[in-house]
């Protein structure tokens, strides 16, 4: 009887570990066409009711944002935002732009920003030949009126081939109002 015991464990152990371990098959995902992307949207979770992320420190290409990152503020003065590029290496620079979004509704205890007062930019980006990324530059002004915090969505927008990623086309910035002493 123990023999069979010792049998039916020793099948059953061995059934288990074909099970567990079986292969499974790959799905190969290909993109087709080039595709740009804020990096920040790929790496942060969107906001609650919001179909983009809402960042309050400085993200870093290529990673989440976390707690020891500084603050974004009207004293921040030029920050850069990573742009992906999905697809392969092109042999020459590809440009687009990107835009200010406004007539969204706002996080609570923010006004929206507005060019020239909160910020300027050019809405600018190159991605160089034989890159993958590239970076918009914002420059955050120091408003004397001292409006609060301010909330800025900005927007890719396609150029030529380029096309948009849809569900990472968009990235709020939430400003935080610092005032000189």
């Amino acid at each position: 009887m123990t023999q069979i015991l010792n049998k039916l464990k020793a099948f059953l152990l061995l059934l288990m570990v074909s099970v567990c371990t079986s292969c499974i098959k790959e799905d190969v995902v290909t993109v087709e066409g080039a595709y740009v992307e804020w990096d920040a949207a790929v790496h942060n979770a969107n906001a609650g009711g919001r179909t983009y992320p809402i960042i309050t420190r400085l993200p870093l290409g290529g990673q989440q944002v976390n707690n020891q990152d500084p603050l974004i503020t009207s004293a921040s003065g030029t920050i850069t935002l990573r742009v992906n590029l999905v697809a392969a290496h092109r042999s020459t620079d590809t440009e687009f732009s990107f835009s200010a979004v406004t007539g969204e509704d706002l996080p609570a205890g923010h006004v929206a920003a507005v060019e020239g007062v909160h910020y300027t930019t050019t809405g600018r980006v190159t991605i160089p030949a034989n890159s993958s990324f590239g970076e918009a530059e914002i420059t955050l002004l120091n408003d004397e009126n001292g409006s609060g915090a301010t909330f800025l969505l900005l927007e890719l927008q396609g150029a030529g081939d380029v096309q948009i990623m849809q569900n990472k086309k968009r990235i709020g910035l939430s400003i935080a109002q610092m005032n000189a002493e």
